[in-house]
């Protein structure tokens, strides 16, 4: 089986949780290209590359500047700003790119119809990232709630 090859969409902090887990795997992901317009952001990450001995991928300014460099890619890992989800993911779509989308997928209704009709469109997938509830903390508290083992809950607070 040949790796994922994926560009990484907004390179910021969730994205660098991901970034972490793929540059552990080489077998089964391997970034081709970063879109990021923040230059300390780029920084940051290109340092995390560097310290796995891995080869710095390039940067790019926008989706539409990976697109015209042809890559290879076949997936993308968008953690953006929410207000720039929708556009993100569509343009992404639009590449041929299958989509792992960080949660909210969209900011509304009508901007997640808008993605459905072009995943549709294209064919192409598009998953959204939520894995806070598939978590073991998040499990065992559940238990523990339910056996009643904290006393009566009047309220969750939680902080990644």
């Amino acid at each position: 089986m040949s790796a994922t090859k994926v560009i990484i969409v907004g390179t910021g902090g969730i994205a660098k949780f991901h970034l972490g887990k793929i540059l552990k795997t080489p077998r089964s992901s391997k970034v081709v290209g970063l879109v990021e317009i923040n230059e300390a952001s780029r920084a940051t990450t290109r340092d995390l590359f560097i310290a796995a001995g891995r080869e710095v991928p390039p940067f790019f300014n926008s989706i539409n500047e990976a697109v015209k460099a042809k890559t290879g890619a076949n997936a993308v890992l968008i953690a953006t700003p929410h207000k720039f989800h929708v556009e993100n993911i569509c343009e992404s779509l639009r590449a041929g790119w299958d989509v792992l989308i960080e949660k909210p997928m969209v900011l509304s209704a009508v901007e997640a119809r808008r993605v459905i009709r072009t995943r549709d469109k294209t064919g192409k997938l598009v998953v959204i990232g939520f894995p806070g509830s598939l978590s073991a903390q998040i499990k065992k508290a559940k238990q523990m709630i339910a056996k009643g083992a904290i006393g009566r809950l009047t309220s969750i607070s939680a902080y990644a």
